[in-house]
């Protein structure tokens, strides 16, 4: 490590709590696109427009029939293995 790059650090400063507070992440509506849709499984990807994630789905989470290259907008809420996108609604 490099000496001179030595940040101090003040414990009160250091937050040990969980960074998913409250359990759930609050909703945001967000605008993507499907990028990958299985249709025998029934899940697939969607890309987040604003910040480039993917976000995994199932298409029980959709008002309507899915495919790949929809434009859609959707919630997202926290899953056994990451972000999830719900509430999926076609534009």
């Amino acid at each position: 490590p490099d000496p001179i790059r030595k940040r101090v650090v003040n414990e009160a400063d250091i937050d040990l709590t969980s960074r998913n507070k409250g359990g759930i992440t609050p909703p945001h509506v967000r605008t993507g696109m499907v990028k990958f849709f299985d249709t025998s499984k029934g899940y697939g990807f969607i890309k987040d427009e604003q910040s480039q994630d993917e976000m995994f789905f199932h298409h029980s989470s959709a008002n309507f029939p899915i495919a790949q290259f929809d434009k859609v907008t959707f919630e997202t809420e926290m899953g056994a293995k990451g972000m999830n996108a719900v509430r999926i609604t076609k534009l």
